[in-house]
């Protein structure tokens, strides 16, 4: 009988058993290579540089403008603040000239009323003394109210009599003021009058 040969020990080798380790050595020796070249991670690298380098201009191109605003910004607020300041004094200088102006304009309507009551009272300026003010006796256009003022003056000699003018007083033209002595005998024009023509009547009738 012949023996059978023990194909088991020795592997058959076919081509595509043979080619494997070709595509493995190739795919390592290619994977090592690309791997071991000098400039393969170069690439990725550079890439990452100009990233960062970009990022740091734009940052300083940030800081830069921000430095220039700020000056700026100051600048604008100290001027706000003048201006302000130069408004406020404007207003303070507009306010003193119209309280100046409305001083004024008092005194001549308060010389305008004691003007008219002097027909009325011996003393003008007891026009004020029950409490009477300006608005009291205006029209609406700032000027003295004749028909205002004549109502409050004879309130006023209704409730002071005493400070009416007497029209047959001499007082009222210059004679005294409010509280004067009375006119002693034998004083003023009738008088004197009287005292001349008894002189007439005793002297000596020429011939």
């Amino acid at each position: 009988m012949p023996e059978r040969e023990d194909t088991t020990s020795a592997p058959v080798v076919g081509p595509e058993t043979s080619a494997a380790p070709e595509r493995d050595g190739g795919a390592a020796g290619t994977g090592s290579g690309v791997s071991g070249a000098p400039g393969a991670d170069s690439g990725p690298v550079e890439d990452g540089a100009g990233d960062r380098v970009e990022a740091q201009d734009e940052a300083g191109t940030g800081d830069e403008s921000d430095g220039d605003d700020e000056p700026d910004g100051d600048r604008d607020e100290d001027r706000g603040h003048r201006e302000a300041a130069r408004r406020r004094r404007e207003l303070r200088e507009a306010r003193a000239e119209r309280d100046r102006l409305a001083a004024v304009v008092e005194r001549f309507q308060r010389r305008d009323v004691e003007a008219f009551v002097t027909e009325k009272l011996v003393d003008a300026a007891d026009v004020w003394r029950d409490g009477l003010t300006l608005p009291d006796v205006l029209d609406d256009d700032g000027d003295v109210d004749a028909v205002k003022l004549a109502a409050a003056v004879d309130a006023l000699v209704q409730a002071h009599p005493h400070w009416a003018v007497d029209h047959g007083d001499f007082r009222r033209h210059g004679g005294g003021g409010r509280g004067s002595a009375p006119t002693p005998e034998g004083v003023g024009t009738r008088a004197l009058g009287a005292a001349l023509a008894a002189a007439a009547g005793r002297a000596p009738t020429r011939r």
